[in-house]
């Protein structure tokens, strides 16, 4: 009996317990107005409990990344809203680092969609060039990366890739790297190109992988057919994510 449903659904459930309620009551007070500017001072700042605690789970990561990857060889996209922490961490790293670039795709990519091939690709096109600045790609490899649980938004990417020209390679930060393997095996989640897996664990997952209160920007649901690509522009960046690479630049130089 093939269960890979109900781990998937399992590993969900177990996401919202204990890594998206903060959020969600944070964005709650926010809207109600219970609280004011969100800052990294304030309760629902970033981050709850301090950089200090996230910090090494973080640094781990990225060294991860950057030994995969080099920094001066890789331009970093973060594909989506997931590792947010993770890309935060990453931005406050390039004062220190000058050939380090690293930008935020604000896509939410899904296999299932209400538009047409023609019109999805043409949606992705337009916010992928507006984040990135120009049709000039330059010699520096694109690298994109996701928090990923089943490999379904691997799929989507590598498919408007390979239609779209443009080159890169495809990274995964995963708490579930059997079941995303098992599904790239059997074919649930295709991709033409190889996906390099960066395994953590479920602490780390909820740490710095799901928490989608400190990203740059909203979600951009392009598969929807009702969706209006002009919403997304990459000077709109939340203060709170602002917060979020301040909040590790003090952690780390003691300045910002």
């Amino acid at each position: 009996m093939d269960l890979r449903w109900l781990y998937g659904y399992l590993g969900a459930f177990r996401r919202l317990l204990y890594g998206q309620l903060p959020s969600i009551f944070c964005a709650l007070f926010v809207y109600a107005g219970l609280t004011g500017p969100v800052r990294a001072d304030s309760p629902c700042g970033f981050p709850l409990e301090g950089a200090a605690a996230r910090l090494p789970q973080t640094q781990a990561l990225a060294q991860a990344l950057f030994k995969k990857y080099p920094m001066n060889e890789y331009e970093f996209v973060f594909v989506g809203r997931s590792l947010t922490i993770l890309q935060a961490y990453v931005q406050a790293l390039a004062p220190m680092y000058p050939k380090l670039k690293a930008w935020n795709l604000p896509l939410s990519l899904k296999d299932q969609r209400s538009i047409s091939d023609q019109e999805y690709l043409k949606r992705f096109e337009d916010v992928f060039f507006r984040f990135r600045g120009g049709r000039d790609l330059g010699t520096r490899k694109l690298v994109f990366i996701d928090f990923i649980e089943t490999g379904r938004t691997m799929a989507a990417l590598d498919w408007l890739l390979r239609r779209s020209g443009i080159p890169g390679e495809l990274a995964g930060v995963t708490d579930n790297p059997l079941l995303v393997r098992e599904n790239m095996r059997l074919g649930a989640s295709v991709t033409m190109r190889p996906v390099e897996l960066f395994p953590i664990d479920l602490k780390t997952a909820m740490d710095i992988g799901t928490d989608r209160w400190y990203a740059p920007y909203p979600q951009g649901r392009i598969q929807d057919e009702d969706f209006d690509t002009s919403t997304l522009q990459p000077a709109h960046v939340e203060g709170r994510f602002t917060d979020a690479v301040n909040a590790f630049k003090l952690e780390m130089f003691g300045s910002i």
